[in-house]
């Protein structure tokens, strides 16, 4: 099994754990991400996390307010270099937040780091985007 295959594997695992975040559940988010101290997240409603214990509190916080959604990674491309990859890609997901919907499509770079567990995140990068950050807006206007 090749690196880039391992990567795709969890990249695809992410990608059932963000269908079931938008969801409502955040639950299999865990076995996606790394738990060190230096993982980072930007996410498409402008937020930055670092530390396993942010990160995993911002999707929490997320699915909390998430239901109907969907999550598909578009235009995927894998590059590894040693226990590092690069993933960059379209992720288009949908849904709704607090009851407003939103369907947005922001590009996005994944880095994973091979670790004792398998490939895992150690980042994420999403360009921020103004409809979801707009419905956020309306749910911290009530």
């Amino acid at each position: 099994m090749t690196a880039e295959y391992e990567v795709r594997e969890a990249s695809n695992h992410n990608a059932v754990a963000m269908n079931q975040m938008l969801k409502g559940d955040a639950s299999l988010i865990a076995s996606v991400w790394s738990h060190a101290a230096n993982v980072t997240v930007m996410h498409p409603v402008g937020t930055q996390d670092v530390g396993w214990d942010a990160v995993q509190a911002s999707f929490e916080n997320f699915s909390a307010l998430a239901s109907e959604g969907t999550f598909e990674l578009q235009h995927q491309s894998i590059t590894v270099t040693g226990d590092i990859a690069v993933e960059m890609g379209t992720e288009h997901a949908r849904g709704k937040l607090g009851g407003h919907a939103y369907d947005i499509q922001p590009r996005v770079t994944n880095i994973y780091a091979k670790q004792a567990g398998g490939w895992k995140m150690i980042h994420h990068h999403s360009e921020v985007d103004p409809s979801i950050v707009e419905v956020l807006g309306r749910l911290q206007a009530h």
